[in-house]
């Protein structure tokens, strides 16, 4: 279960991120 939401997390993460460099 922690897992399944560490990896969600980073995904969006992920997305954040590549947002700000737009």
């Amino acid at each position: 279960m922690l897992l399944q939401y560490n990896n969600e997390h980073n995904i969006l993460d992920k997305l954040s991120v590549l947002e700000t460099l737009r």
